[in-house]
């Protein structure tokens, strides 16, 4: 049986850093704390977007595929990957210097 209660944010992900990613429309929406939104139809090319903003992993929510406004699992996970490697790059680097 589906899920239909409309998604809630836990109340950790309330916090000011964090970026809810939806899929609208045939788009991938990060909807940024300052009111801004980036959008795309490419999962990769969105985080990458992200990364530019200076968003990390620990920065996103992303609501559940169940929900109305969830993606599929290969979008989340290229998201996510592409923020994690980004993550282990810039820590390599800090670490070598």
């Amino acid at each position: 049986m589906l899920n239909t209660k409309p998604y809630l944010m836990p109340e950790k992900m309330t916090r000011d850093k964090t970026v809810l990613i939806t899929a609208e429309n045939g788009e991938l929406i990060a909807h940024l704390t300052d009111g801004r939104m980036l959008k795309h139809s490419d999962a990769i090319t969105l985080a990458n977007m992200l990364l530019e903003e200076g968003v990390t992993i620990e920065d996103i929510s992303i609501p559940d595929w169940r929900d109305e406004r969830g993606m599929g699992i290969g979008q989340r996970i290229a998201i996510s990957s592409t923020l994690i490697k980004a993550t282990r790059i810039k820590l390599t680097q800090n670490h070598r210097q």
